[in-house]
């Protein structure tokens, strides 16, 4: 094992020499793998794309993260900074290094998407990230070469079997009654999350994010359907309105925890009101603005009574 990383530090430090000419654009190409670019990427696609392919890519992205921590967990092998001095640590990494998961997250995540979209952009998009995503993770000085062949085949077992899942899941989803879907989406997400190692002291926050947001699309499924206009102006207008609104209620959010001192549990739970209005509030406020349509409240209350 120590020759395979040796050889990957000869790597690392031909790559390094261009540094610092080529931090910036590494720094910019590793953002494509990470889990706070997706975090800001899902509300595009679940208010301006497609509602349905947003939720499951989302659950795509959290399956991946726990995965991945895990087996960083149990590899518990150390970064190519912390094994040789030589190597400049240009970007900080939290855990261990193998798997590496910008690469895990660009297979899986931008695989998806390549596969939903099936256009030869698209996949030529897949490609790009593939080659650059994990480049970039050498030259910042966080990832052995193998990191990165193991980050390659785990998100590629991952994407083969969520993408072979998910039609049996979304059926069995479809036929359960509301309040069973409003308790699946309120729990499953977070508790996924919550099953991570602890490696980020904000993971409680998130959960409880993720809990308002699975509500809410679980109640938007039954009283807002998915109906929204084509046009790309309106697109345009419900990212910039849905991203306002949620802006200012995470702020006003963040100023009520700390004006009432609140702390751990507390100061988490007020995320999910962010959650719900991110997946089921801004979604409403489209269609008062013009900017979304939906059938009839008293058609969708019936849907929902009928089990949908």
């Amino acid at each position: 094992m120590d020759a395979i990383l040796q050889e990957g530090i000869a790597w690392i430090l031909w790559l390094q020499q261009f540094s610092p000419a080529l931090d910036r654009l590494m720094v910019a190409l590793t953002l494509p793998g990470e889990a706070a670019f997706f975090v800001g990427l899902l509300p595009f696609l679940y208010w301006c794309v497609d509602r349905r392919m947003a939720v499951r890519l989302g659950l795509l992205c959290i399956f991946s993260l726990n995965i991945n921590a895990w087996a960083k967990e149990l590899a518990a092998q150390p970064r190519p900074y912390q094994y040789d001095p030589r190597v400049k640590l240009i970007r900080e990494a939290a855990g261990g290094g193998l798997p590496s998961g910008h690469t895990q997250n660009t297979v899986a995540v931008w695989g998806y998407l390549a596969a939903w979209v099936r256009r030869p952009w698209m996949t030529a998009v897949f490609i790009a990230l593939l080659a650059l995503v994990p480049l970039s993770r050498l030259y910042l000085g966080v990832h052995f070469p193998s990191d990165l062949v193991a980050g390659y085949l785990l998100g590629a077992l991952l994407l083969w079997l969520y993408w072979r899942g998910e039609a049996l899941a979304a059926r069995a989803d479809d036929g359960l009654a509301l309040g069973w879907r409003l308790a699946l989406g309120a729990a499953l997400p977070p508790l996924i999350l919550l099953s991570m190692p602890p490696l980020h002291e904000r993971i409680p926050d998130g959960a409880v994010l993720l809990a308002g947001a699975g509500a809410g699309v679980a109640l938007a499924e039954s009283w807002l359907p998915a109906a929204l206009p084509k046009a790309w102006w309106r697109r345009g207008l419900r990212l910039l309105v849905g991203l306002l609104t949620s802006l200012a209620l995470f702020a006003a959010l963040e100023a009520l925890g700390r004006a009432a001192g609140w702390a751990g549990l507390a100061r988490s739970a007020l995320y999910a009101p962010l959650g719900l209005w991110i997946t089921l509030g801004a979604p409403w406020l489209f269609g008062r603005l013009g900017l979304a349509a939906y059938p009839p409240v008293e058609m969708n209350m019936r849907t929902a009574r009928n089990g949908r």
